[in-house]
């Protein structure tokens, strides 16, 4: 079934970008975001945004999807898969729709 293959596509897709980033958790302010790296010390990346509030907004975002909260999400779909072929029922469109949003999919249209 494809709905499942593209669930666990974009779980692997999460995980694998989850890993190649820089360790969790991250923080933000209004020009960076700060990701904690071994031994305590932190990291800063600059955002290139001219809207300190805006940057804010999108910092705090951005920080909120670090790579531990994105291998949960990544966890949750491949138990999801799971249970979808445990139970022989179909995915659900709310599961669906974080899926295509993630992997930047349209919309099947019937």
């Amino acid at each position: 079934m494809s709905e499942l293959r593209d669930i666990r596509a974009a779980a692997a897709l999460m995980r694998e970008r989850a890993l190649a980033a820089t360790g969790s958790p991250w923080v933000a302010d209004d020009t960076e975001i700060y990701s904690e790296v071994q031994g305590g010390s932190w990291v800063a990346e600059t955002l290139q945004l001219d809207d300190a509030t805006a940057g804010a907004a999108n910092g705090e975002h951005i920080a909120s999807w670090d790579p531990a909260v994105a291998e949960a999400v990544a966890d949750l779909l491949d138990g999801l898969v799971s249970f979808y072929i445990s139970y022989g029922i179909e995915p659900t469109e709310p599961v669906l729709a974080v899926v295509r949003a993630y992997l930047r999919t349209p919309a099947v249209t019937a």
